[in-house]
């Protein structure tokens, strides 16, 4: 029961020390959904160390109901969101080149997929001002915070890719290349990029073989 109490949160209430509760209000009267994901009856709060596995189950099921044309569009659709917030990441390096250590080469291109990321060490900060400095780490969250974006799109494309290989269509490299993204924290703009390429060149392909 100790590993339930830390699967939905810890909490409990007064004189209910022995049954899970709620990670929200601490009630306990639970309903189990999956494995470990489970919905509060009391506050409608949804959670569990399962919870997400759970949410990609549901897509994928209905995924299962799409043809093969319409999933493709789906998940190229999903497939360019993250190359678009990709793109901003590297809009910042940009437009920001006198202040930020990362530059990019080459390009990034919807219709071919091609993606060119460089990213150098570190300038040596000694000769900022004050401002300059803060500019820099404003420029830095900003970065960090496109890039975590760009993440959560590409992660979220599994239950596209699942449902395709169900299809027959093979996504064992993309899923591969998705499971090591997933397995960080954090990521670099160039591993996403080595993600987003060659999904996005054989989806697309795969798409125009399909009209």
């Amino acid at each position: 029961m100790n590993f339930f109490k830390r699967l939905f949160g810890g909490g409990k209430k007064s004189g209910d020390t022995d049954k899970a509760a709620c990670i929200a209000c601490e009630e306990t009267d639970l309903e189990m959904l999956a494995a470990d994901a489970y919905r509060c009856t009391s506050c409608g709060y949804e959670g569990g160390d399962g919870y997400a596995a759970y949410l990609a189950g549901k897509k994928r099921d209905k995924f299962a109901e799409y043809s093969r044309g319409e999933l493709l569009d789906k998940t190229i659709e999903g497939l360019e969101n993250a190359r678009l917030s990709l793109t901003a990441v590297v809009d910042v390096q940009q437009d920001n080149s006198a202040l930020t250590s990362d530059t990019v080469s080459g390009s990034v291109s919807s219709g071919n997929w091609t993606f060119t990321v460089s990213a150098p060490n570190p300038i040596g900060g000694s000769g900022l001002s004050q401002m300059e400095r803060e500019e820099q780490e404003r420029i830095r969250q900003k970065r960090e915070m496109e890039l975590a974006k760009a993440r959560g799109e590409v992660v979220g494309l599994r239950p596209c890719l699942e449902a395709l290989g169900d299809k027959g269509i093979d996504c064992t490299e993309h899923l591969d290349r998705l499971s090591t993204i997933e397995a960080k924290e954090e990521c670099t703009a160039q591993e996403i990029a080595d993600f987003l390429r060659p999904a996005g060149q054989q989806l697309s392909s795969q798409r125009e073989k399909e009209e």
